[in-house]
Order: structure tokens, then sequence, then C-alpha cells
């Protein structure tokens, strides 16, 4: 069985998160490498998604 490496991010509001997300997700592409990202969001709006849209990867949201 292979084995996938998994990062989970955690903190406050307003914490940095999706910055350091950004810049890791932009590293990893450059580098060749196949990311996924998958993000909890609380509430009704996807607003981190819309930061990252336009990039070399999807992501997928998970509302509520």
């Amino acid at each position: 069985m292979r084995t996938v490496p998994a990062t989970v991010f955690t903190g406050f509001l307003g914490s940095g998160k999706t910055t350091i997300i950004t810049g890791l997700l932009e590293y990893l592409d450059s580098q060749g490498q196949k990311v996924a990202y998958i993000k909890n969001e609380i509430g009704d709006a996807d607003l981190d998604a819309k930061l990252v849209r336009g990039k070399h990867f999807i992501g997928k949201e998970i509302l509520n």
C-alpha cells in the first residue's frame, strides 16, 4: 500500500493560514507536485477559495 503525505492547517481567524497555504501551493506547483486542496469552511461563503482560484490546481470546499 502506498502512503500519501498530508498536512493539516488549523488556527484562529486571521492567523495567516490562507497566506501560508497559497504560498505552499504555488511552491509545490512550481516543483511539479500534484496537490489536493480540501478546505472545511465554516459558513455559507467560500471566501478563501476566491483567493486561490485561478491557480494551477483545483480546490474543493466543504461548506457548513
